[in-house]
């Protein structure tokens, strides 16, 4: 993963990626994110960007979901099979 996003669904701007270009996530590893921004409601927008590897393991492409609750106290993972 080499960008990942933010936003409540009401803004039209991503805005700053939380992850370093520089220092990408490879496969298998994991960063925390705390989103502490005031708001009452839980709805959030998320988009991850994704670069292949070299083994082809994992495609290069973006995802997208709108709407994610994220106030309930799980952990939200991108997965790739």
């Amino acid at each position: 993963m080499t960008e990942f996003y933010v936003s409540a669904p009401s803004e039209k701007e991503w805005g700053d990626s939380l992850i370093d270009s520089s220092n990408p996530l490879n496969p298998g590893e994991s960063a925390k994110v705390t989103i502490s921004d005031g708001r009452k409601d839980c709805k959030y927008d998320l988009s991850a960007t994704f670069a292949g590897t070299d083994d082809g393991t994992v495609g290069e492409g973006n995802l997208e979901e709108t709407n994610v609750d994220i106030c309930d106290g799980s952990t939200y993972k991108y997965v790739s099979k």
